[in-house]
């Protein structure tokens, strides 16, 4: 539970240290990416968090979704991205006995098994992950 909270509290410190920091004009290239760039309302975190590797946007090449979710596994990635400080560890957790049960194959089983293996993030109880459910404000 303290590494829990002190990784929320991390993730906390570096979202309002981004929503802060002013990003150089190199960095304004990253929005290009996305299809619906015009109406990001906070282009600079978006461009040094998209930069980082922390955030990638959706699928359709869009970033803006105003009403929706994070998953538990979207949520393992951004908090590995961010304690491996842009590390690609995409691959180096993969296959690790974690005792999870729903994870292997997934795109962040790498992702989840680090978090796992720090005791930042936990299963549900029944050694499972669950990684396609919302994450909930309270985990």
């Amino acid at each position: 539970m303290r590494n829990l909270k002190r990784a929320l509290s991390l993730l906390l410190a570096a979202a309002m240290l981004i929503g802060m920091m002013v990003v150089g004009a190199s960095a304004a290239g990253s929005l290009d990416a996305f299809s619906d760039k015009d109406v990001i309302v906070n282009q600079d975190a978006v461009s040094l968090l998209t930069i980082l590797g922390v955030i990638e946007g959706k699928e359709d090449g869009s970033f803006y979704d105003p009403t929706g979710n994070v998953t538990r596994a979207e949520m393992a990635k951004m908090i590995a991205t961010i304690l491996s400080q842009g590390a690609d560890i995409d691959g180096l957790y993969v296959g690790m006995n974690a005792g999870l049960t729903d994870v292997s194959g997934h795109w962040a089983e790498s992702y989840i098994n680090y978090c796992y293996s720090l005791g930042i993030i936990a299963g549900r109880g029944d050694n499972t992950f669950d990684p396609s459910a919302n994450v909930t404000g309270v985990e």
